[in-house]
């Protein structure tokens, strides 16, 4: 039977001559459906002799108990039954041997036999395919095996098995193909793209690769959404076959997307515009072109635009590239004259409104007003439905102060106008206008026609009840601003509390305090320093004196900083009046916080503190308010005060000096400090201290004496001291002083206890300047007479000593020595009495410079 043929022939036979009557049927499929009609066939056409073999067979079968050689009797029957052409028994006995032993050489008729009978789901296929070796015909086998998974409706198994014949030959047609028709099937992209990535490595011919790169350019473009990658594929595809438009096409347009340099993506549409014969599509890559060259080079986008306008000159995106990179260039007239050329065209008349209004904003941007009105009021006349035109027109004559020009062109637009969207934005204009002119009620009419267009818009009822409240119509904005409240859940919180402050306001004015307290609360409520609404509270809690202070307290902490001092300080007083000592301190304090240098205040403080007692902490303020002051003056009254109160309330008398040191070192002119300090360093009998102060405050005065006599005052009372202190050198250095300052009237004293200081002291000779000083004031003073005579004697001037002798003879008065000769000579005595008393010449002649005692 192995050795008959007649079945494969007649099967060849039947297929050729299918083949040749019907020629577009499959070859294959016709050829597996010529066997599975010849299998059984002869399954049916077996004799009583066949069966009879196959059960001698099967008996030697269940007599042998090895496993191996039942398989091998099992094999020879299929291969027995399979020339006999009963594929459908020989296809069951092979299945029998392969599960009593399987092994490598049952995958090839199991996969015949299937194929014959089409028996697929039967196979075992997980247990056949990891016995498929690598070798020539393992690519087959694999592809058969896919094949059974396909039947099986497992896929994904089939994917696998198609994959391994892939990976033994790369450029297997038929499993690249059956594996492609999956994954686009599954939506598998990734996996497609991979496989189509291999298969473009591993083909050679460039044109073919090209195409493959297509192909993942479209998938990554289309169902991946990776431009980058579209676009790495579609450059490869450009190098393998250059200059194909829809390449080039998805260059430039993936380009723009990923940010591709600008060079690149000008060069594919220019590339792609050479390949385009068709005029009017070679305009708008052109203009593409155009707009991608116009980031790096204006010069090639203006010739660009010009070609795409040559091919078609009526190309609406090339004008306008065009008109625009003038514009950017600064050529504003050019693109001025562009627009008005082709808004003239007639082609091009659903444009020309447009057109005429980007003219006219050129104009506006080059100063020619005029130009742009007439430019306007033609693009008007083109479309009169052009809200741009209108609302340019409008500004253009409110930015030029023609309000009157401006109202007349709006009542027109308003009449003419049907789009009831428009028209509500005329009249909005027109309430606009209208307020401008002072019109307040042609503005609340014109907002009241746009509400009735639009009730649902909030900005101009908002307006309309603002122009309301402004007018002091709350009867009419009272209803309007609760209204505006119905969307408060919609609102910005800043326009919710104006809204409620507002209607607090109304609320108030109309008498209505419950509701008036209400909103007034809402907004206070969540923004607790709403300036109005605290002083709408205010007035609401005015009859309670308490609640009232209150409110002016949240006021005053929310008040600008040149205002706090003064409201702290009004609180202060309020707090005083309501017997609340306590709080009116912390008022105080707060307003000293912001003006530091109100004596007023500090007065005021300083008087709650003296009640209270608290001087310590009246002290610690004091100083903080000298440590920010900056006028010395002010810092001295401060440390004034502070002084007093160490030295009064404090018995601090080291601390009182020293403030009062620091008060006249910041203000050498309080004159009070001084003497204040002067007394309570003489109360405490610290004299080296008070020399010491003496001293500091001649210093002050050298320059500026500031009270009258004051240097004069400092000197004598130095002097005096020093006196006592026992230190003579000091003392007649300061009565020296003070005997330059002196007043003439006070001279006189001043020389007589200078002499007797001097002359107690041994110091003759200024001892006999101090004399003659004294006769200088006081020419009959017998006394300095006989004191220089007996100091010249003293000194060995005795010329001198005998005309002062002279001069005391002269006033009928005797030196000592004659009185001591007269106790014992009467007559020397008599004999020396002056015979006549001096004369005016003797007078004169004694005043002479020249003339000496």
């Amino acid at each position: 039977m192995r050795g008959q043929s007649s079945g494969l022939g007649t099967v060849d036979m039947i297929v050729r001559a299918v083949l040749e009557e019907f020629p577009s049927l499959d070859k294959e499929r016709v050829r597996a459906a010529v066997e599975r009609g010849n299998a059984r066939a002869a399954n049916a056409a077996l004799n009583t002799e066949g069966h009879r073999i196959i059960d001698l067979q099967l008996a030697r079968v269940e007599a042998t108990e090895e496993s191996a050689e039942r398989a091998r009797i099992l094999r020879d029957l299929s291969e027995s039954l399979e020339e006999a052409g009963d594929a459908e028994r020989g296809f069951a006995v092979r299945l029998a041997a392969f599960s009593e032993a399987g092994n490598a050489d049952d995958v090839d008729p199991m996969l015949r036999l299937a194929r014959i009978t089409d028996r697929w789901t039967e196979l075992p296929l997980e247990a056949m395919t990891p016995l498929v070796k690598i070798n020539d015909d393992a690519s087959r086998r694999l592809t058969d095996i896919a094949h059974g998974w396909q039947k099986l409706g497992r896929a994904y198994d089939a994917a696998d098995c198609l994959e391994r014949v892939l990976a033994i030959d790369p450029l297997h047609v038929p499993a690249h193909e059956a594996l492609e028709l999956f994954y686009r099937s599954t939506a598998e992209w990734p996996s497609l793209i991979e496989l189509v990535n291999r298969r473009a490595v591993n083909v050679e011919d460039d044109a073919e690769r090209a195409e493959l790169y297509r192909e993942m350019g479209v998938i990554y473009d289309q169902y991946l959404a990776d431009d980058a990658g579209a676009l790495d594929a579609y450059r490869e595809a450009d190098k393998l076959d250059p200059d194909r438009p829809e390449v080039l096409e998805a260059i430039a347009r993936l380009g723009a997307k990923v940010g591709m340099p600008g060079e690149e993506a000008l060069e594919s549409l220019q590339r792609l515009a050479g390949t385009i014969d068709d005029p009017l599509e070679r305009a708008k890559v052109l203009t593409r072109a155009g707009e991608v060259a116009k980031l790096h080079d204006w010069a090639l986008s203006q010739d660009l635009y010009e070609r795409a306008r040559k091919d078609d000159p009526d190309h609406v995106p090339a004008i306008d590239g065009l008109a625009g990179l003038l514009r950017d260039r600064g050529e504003l007239g050019r693109s001025i004259d562009l627009l008005i050329e082709v808004a003239a065209r007639p082609s091009l008349a659903a444009e020309k409104s447009r057109w005429l209004v980007d003219a006219a904003d050129f104009c506006v941007a080059q100063g020619e007003t005029d130009r742009a009105k007439s430019l306007y009021r033609e693009a008007r006349v083109a479309d009169p439905s052009n809200h741009k035109a209108g609302l340019a027109l409008v500004e253009l004559c409110s930015d030029t102060g023609s309000l009157a020009e401006l109202a007349p062109i709006l009542d027109e637009l308003c009449r003419t106008t049907e789009d009831p969207s428009r028209l509500r934005g005329y009249l909005l204009q027109r309430g606009k206008v209208a307020a401008e002119l002072g019109d307040r009620t042609g503005a609340r009419v014109a907002l009241s026609r746009a509400i009735e267009i639009d009730p649902a818009e909030q900005g101009p009822r908002q307006e309309l009840a603002n122009m309301l409240f402004d007018a002091q119509q709350y009867a009419k904005a009272r209803p309007l601003l609760e209204g505006l409240l119905e969307d408060e859940d919609m609102m910005e919180q800043a326009i919710a509390v104006e809204l409620h402050y507002r209607v607090a306001r109304c609320a108030m004015e109309l008498d209505d305090r419950p509701g008036a307290d209400k909103h007034a609360g809402i907004v206070l409520a969540q923004v607790p320093n709403h300036h109005a609404s605290l002083l709408l509270r205010s007035e609401l809690d005015s009859e309670d004196p308490f609640a009232h202070a209150a409110s002016q307290l949240a006021l005053a902490n929310i008040a600008p900083p040149e205002e706090k001092a003064t409201r702290f300080a009004a609180l202060g007083d309020r707090y005083v009046e309501l017997g609340d000592p306590a709080t009116a301190r912390e008022m105080y304090r707060e307003a000293l916080g912001h003006r530091p240098g109100d004596h007023l205040l500090l007065t005021k403080f300083l008087h709650l503190v003296a009640e209270d007692g608290d001087w310590s902490y009246a002290l610690d303020l004091v100083q903080r308010l000298v440590d920010t002051e900056k006028d010395p003056k002010v810092r001295a009254r401060y440390r004034h005060t502070a002084s007093m109160i160490a030295r009064d309330e404090l018995t601090d008398n080291d601390l009182a000096m020293s403030l009062y040191e620091q008060s006249l070192e910041d203000d050498p002119s309080a004159f009070a400090v001084a003497d204040e300090l002067e007394a309570l360093i003489a109360g405490l009998n610290d004299y080296d201290e008070l020399v010491r102060f003496y001293y500091k405050r001649l210093e002050h005065v050298r320059m500026t004496e500031g009270r009258e006599g004051e240097r004069l005052r400092l000197w004598d009372r130095l002097a005096s001291l020093c006196m006592a202190l026992d230190r003579t050198d000091d003392a007649l250095a300061a009565y020296e002083v003070g005997l330059s300052l002196a007043p003439e009237s006070d001279k006189l004293n001043r020389h007589v206890r200078l002499a007797e200081i001097y002359q107690q002291a041994n110091n003759l000779a200024s001892a006999i300047v101090q004399h003659q000083g004294i006769l200088k004031y006081d020419k009959r003073r017998i006394a300095s007479y006989e004191a220089l005579r007996v100091l010249y004697s003293r000194t060995k001037q005795a010329e001198k000593a005998s005309a002062c002798a002279d001069a005391l003879t002269a006033f009928g008065e005797h030196p000592i020595k004659d009185r001591i000769l007269a106790l014992f000579s009467q007559q020397n005595i008599e004999s020396s009495k002056p015979t006549r008393t001096l004369s005016n010449d003797d007078w004169m002649t004694l005043s002479r410079i020249d003339v000496d005692f």
